[in-house]
């Protein structure tokens, strides 16, 4: 009985925000995305660790779960939706209020959903149904530099999506059991676990927008609402780092091409960080005026 609980509440994690993506039922309530967070918060609180198969959905291949990773992603997530949501929730019955408040709710459903997978169909499914969703807010917007990035944002998005789906298929064909702990293992002693790292690598690096992939980042982080440019933090960004854990597991990867390539690339980021904010003459006196750089480079592209 108990467990038939914990899986319902799973379920209701990802499954309520899209219950309520249906108009009939969303246009009933005053705040939807607020009520949408509710099984999160109490799943929360759940204690323990806990994970369940689900047999009959996408072809036996899917799993939720909760362990102390996914629960302090959980935990962020929800704060952050939960301010997100009270500066974005729409004021009128609009037709474009009405979308804006679909599109969120189908990302934050493809977060959460993401957040409580255990294997790698079911964080593939849910990522994918979260990145075009995030696409969807930027290009819903009626600000001109806002859609610009969304359109720059859903090209990396594509190839991402093709990459990652490759090295699903390739981790498939190696084992019928796509659970994040199993899958790290076989490939370690697959005959080429170096192309599969490669492509998750790339793929989620194209999904958060790492440096030198964040063209798209600057657009949307200076044309968008306030409340979306909070969610590109953690909606994008966040959880691709976590699937970078998942689909490999910390410890996998022995390769020093792969790691001095990812430590470039980090410091890369950090110089073009700074270096940028240096140009920014007006804001030489404040502490901060280096992350100030997304903001200007937008402006640079209008």
């Amino acid at each position: 009985m108990i467990d038939a609980v914990m899986m319902l509440l799973l379920l209701a994690v990802p499954g309520l925000p899209l219950l309520l993506t249906i108009p009939a039922v969303r246009r009933r309530l005053s705040r939807p995305l607020h009520i949408a967070l509710v099984p999160a918060i109490v799943l929360v609180f759940v204690p323990g660790d806990f994970a369940f198969e689900l047999p009959w959905m996408l072809l036996g291949s899917a799993g939720v779960g909760l362990d102390t990773v996914s629960r302090w992603w959980l935990v962020m997530s929800v704060i952050i939706w939960a301010v997100s949501a009270a500066s974005l929730r729409p004021s009128t019955g609009a037709e474009n209020d009405q979308r804006l408040t679909a599109l969120l709710l189908l990302t934050l459903a493809g977060q959460l959903g993401a957040i409580v997978a255990t294997n790698l169909v079911i964080f593939f499914t849910f990522m994918t149904l979260m990145g075009y969703s995030f696409a969807g807010l930027l290009l819903v917007d009626d600000d001109g530099g806002a859609r610009r990035a969304g359109r720059w944002y859903l090209v990396p998005l594509i190839v991402a999506d093709i990459i990652l789906f490759e090295a699903l298929l390739m981790a498939g064909g190696l084992t019928d059991d796509l659970g994040f702990a199993t899958v790290a293992p076989v490939i370690t002693e697959s005959p080429s676990p170096a192309f599969y790292y490669w492509m998750v690598i790339i793929g989620f690096a194209l999904k958060a927008g790492f440096w030198p992939l964040h063209q798209w980042q600057p657009l949307a982080y200076g044309s968008s609402r306030p409340g979306v440019r909070l969610l590109m933090w953690s909606v994008p960004v966040a959880t691709s780092l976590l699937g970078l854990m998942r689909w490999l597991l910390p410890g996998a990867i022995n390769d020093p091409v792969i790691g001095t390539l990812l430590m470039a690339s980090g410091a890369g980021g950090i110089l073009y960080a700074v270096t940028g904010g240096l140009r920014q003459k007006r804001w030489q006196g404040a502490p901060f005026y280096p992350c100030l750089l997304y903001t200007s480079d937008a402006a640079d592209e209008e």
